[in-house]
């Protein structure tokens, strides 16, 4: 893996914009939730079989792409009309009334925040209540459908599944890094037809389709370029390698997520297998210092390594 940054100087970014035309169902641990937003672990992972299932060599670039920095991917983060947002940062903002209950509670609910009004959020002057309730009021819906199944006893089973629908001119974003052409043209192909089998689950019953469109975002990856910054936030879940741990955490604000799932892999095992538990970083988390981060295989006794996408996005905020 490359050991230093200046490879991440060179870098080039796009930004493509899922929008939906379909219901979502992303997963928060069952059926019965579903998240408006994806990590960049999950994206990562459905890209690794979006490549496997095309051609065996793609998925081999895309994972080599990947450890060796040449490739880094955000979350899957909101936009409303031209607006993009970013995670809240996790740190303490001066300047405001610490016994106001009313900003509190709407501070506690605002997650995400047009990239244009980083720097009023910072300094304590965004208005927290009327932007919390902008994109409350136009970002996703949440709807519960019923639905049943027919095992081989042939005994009607119902059950429920929540998805979201986007509200018109709203969908989530990924921002890609990527050193050469060669990688893009690779990400942008398989984002391309990944948008024709959809993301998420339930894609069986067609959630998770999407139109895919491209755009370069002066707002966002301007700050992505940035060489030197007092701190940088995360886009994207990560995970210091080993090596960097107890510089990295030193002196960071981040909330910690736990990831697992199921192994998709036919080819994984004879049975449906979980992948390895393992706590990360969410996107958002404010860091010191830029580190590498690492992808970390969560296989746990399968047929080949199942990768878990550990790489940081970092965006200079202060």
């Amino acid at each position: 893996m490359c050991g230093c940054f200046e490879g991440r100087y060179r870098m080039k970014y796009k930004i493509f914009k899922l929008n939906f035309i379909s219901a979502v169902h992303f997963g928060e641990g069952g059926l019965t939730t579903s998240a408006d937003t994806l990590m960049a672990d999950t994206i990562f992972a459905a890209l690794c079989s979006e490549a496997a299932a095309q051609d065996s060599c793609l998925l081999e670039k895309l994972v080599d792409s990947a450890f060796s920095g040449k490739l880094l991917i955000s979350d899957g983060l909101p936009f409303i009309r031209k607006t993009f947002y970013v995670p809240k940062p996790v740190m303490e903002v001066q300047g405001r009334e610490e016994g106001d209950s009313t900003i509190k509670k709407a501070l506690k609910k605002l997650r995400f925040i047009p990239v244009e009004k980083m720097d009023t959020y910072l300094r304590g002057e965004l208005d927290i209540a009327a932007e919390a309730k902008s994109f409350h009021d136009n970002f996703s819906l949440s709807n519960m459908y019923e639905k049943v199944t027919v095992p081989e006893d042939e005994i009607t089973r119902p059950y429920a599944v929540a998805v979201r629908r986007y509200r018109s001119q709203s969908g989530l974003y990924v921002c890609v890094g990527y050193e050469n052409e060669e990688t893009y043209d690779l990400i942008s192909e398989l984002l391309e037809t990944l948008s024709y089998s959809g993301i998420g689950g339930e894609r069986s019953s067609g959630y998770g389709r999407f139109e895919l469109t491209v755009s370069g975002e002066d707002s966002i990856t301007g700050k992505l370029q940035a060489h030197q910054a007092e701190k940088y936030m995360s886009l994207s879940v990560c995970l210091p390698a080993d090596n960097e741990m107890d510089e990295v955490i030193s002196g960071a604000d981040y909330l910690t997520v736990k990831r697992s799932g199921w192994v998709s892999s036919t080819a994984y095992a004879d049975t449906l297998r979980k992948k390895k538990d393992i706590y990360m970083l969410a996107a958002g988390s404010v860091f010191n210092r830029r580190f590498e981060g690492a992808i970390f295989d969560v296989s746990d006794g399968g047929r080949h390594p199942v990768y878990r996408y550990g790489k940081p996005m970092l965006m200079g905020i202060v």
